[in-house]
C-alpha cells in the first residue's frame, strides 16, 4: 500500500504544519517529543492499514489502546489537549489529500467518485473516533496528575520569586513548556481586587481564580511565556517576551479590555515591575510590582515601576 511507503513523508508534512500553525504545539517540541510524535504517527498508520485490510484483531484488548497511551504521555508532559486535537485535524487533512490525489490519477469515473466519497467518510469517522478516545484519556490522566502538578507548579514559582533557577529536570521542563526561557526579558505583575464591605470570602476566592483564567486567556502564547498563581490574596504573574515585556504586557491587557472583564463587577488594581534580564533579579521584580500596585490602589489605576508611570486600565 502506498501509504505505508510514504509514512515518513506523511509525518514530516503534518509535523511541520503543526509547528507552523500551533504555538501550543511549537512550545512543546523537543527531541523526546519529536520521537514520540513520529512513533504515534506510525501507530496510526498501522491501524489505518489494518482497518483497510480487514486485519484488525478481534480479541479482549482494545485495538485503540495505543491512543490512550499516547494521550497519557502527552498529559504527563503537559502538552495542551488543543494541540493534540489540532494534530489529528492536520493528519486528517494530510491523509485526505494524499488519498484523494492517488484516486484521481485514475480519472473521474463513477467508480472513482464513489471511492472518494467512501474515503472521505472513512477519514472523518476515523479521526473523530481517535480524537474522542484521546480527549477522554487525556482528561483521565489530567485528573490523576492535577494534585502533583499543582504542587510542583507552585514550588517552581516560589523558587523563581526567590531568585533560584529550577535545578531539577521537571522544573526546567515546566519552565520551557510555560514559555519562560533564558535570555528573555522578565517582568512580574501583581493584581489585587479592591476590597469593599459587601464582598464575601467565597466570592473573593472565586473572583481571584477567574482573574487567573482571564489573564491566561488574554496573553497570546506566541508572544508571552507566563506562570500565574494566587498567593497572599493577589494574583502574581511571571511573564516574559523577547522585547519590552512590562510595556507590552500592559498594552495587551488594556487593549483586550482586561479592566472591563476582570473582577466580576469589582474594581481591579494592577502593578507591573520593570523588566529584568535574569531570574536572580526576580525578588527585586516582585517587590517593584507590589510597590506599583500600592500606588495603583491609591490612584485607582494600573502602575508600572517606576511608580510615576500610572495609567488607567
Amino acid at each position: 500500500m502506498e501509504l505505508r511507503q510514504r509514512s515518513d513523508e506523511i509525518w514530516q508534512h503534518a509535523f511541520e504544519l503543526l509547528k507552523r500553525e500551533s504555538p501550543e504545539y511549537r512550545n512543546s517540541v523537543d527531541d523526546e517529543f519529536t520521537r514520540e510524535s513520529k512513533a504515534h504517527c506510525n501507530e496510526l498508520l498501522r491501524m489505518i492499514v489494518a482497518i483497510a485490510s480487514a486485519r484488525v484483531k478481534k480479541s479482549g484488548t482494545d485495538p485503540f489502546d495505543f491512543v490512550r497511551t499516547h494521550a497519557a504521555w502527552r498529559a504527563r508532559h503537559q502538552v495542551p489537549l488543543i494541540a493534540s486535537l489540532h494534530a489529528y485535524r492536520l493528519a486528517h487533512r494530510t491523509y485526505s489529500e494524499i488519498t484523494r490525489d492517488a484516486v484521481l490519477r485514475h480519472g473521474k469515473t463513477e467508480a472513482v467518485i464513489h471511492s472518494l466519497t467512501t474515503l472521505s467518510d472513512f477519514w472523518m469517522q476515523f479521526f473523530d473516533f481517535v480524537g474522542a478516545v484521546l480527549a477522554e484519556a487525556h482528561a483521565v490522566e489530567d485528573g490523576l496528575i492535577v494534585a502533583q502538578g499543582a504542587r510542583r507548579y507552585v514550588n517552581l514559582i516560589d523558587d523563581l520569586l526567590r531568585g533560584a533557577e529550577p535545578s531539577d529536570a521537571e522544573g526546567q521542563r515546566l519552565c520551557a513548556l510555560c514559555g519562560v526561557r533564558p535570555g528573555s526579558l522578565i517582568a512580574v505583575a501583581v493584581t489585587r481586587l479592591h476590597q469593599d464591605g459587601n464582598s464575601h470570602h467565597i466570592d473573593h476566592e472565586a473572583t481571584l481564580r477567574s482573574l487567573v483564567r482571564l489573564i491566561d486567556q488574554l496573553l497570546p502564547p506566541a508572544i508571552f511565556g507566563r506562570l500565574i498563581d494566587i498567593r497572599n490574596d493577589e494574583v502574581t504573574v511571571i511573564t516574559c517576551s523577547e522585547t519590552a515585556t512590562a510595556r507590552t504586557l500592559l498594552q495587551t491587557l488594556r487593549k483586550s479590555g482586561f479592566a472591563k472583564h476582570a473582577g466580576n463587577g469589582r474594581s481591579v488594581r494592577l502593578g507591573i515591575s520593570a523588566d529584568v534580564v535574569d531570574i536572580a533579579s526576580l525578588p527585586q521584580a516582585i517587590d517593584e510590582a507590589r510597590i506599583a500596585v500600592e500606588f495603583a490602589n491609591r490612584r485607582g489605576r494600573s502602575c508600572t515601576f517606576p511608580t510615576s508611570t500610572c495609567k488607567s486600565l
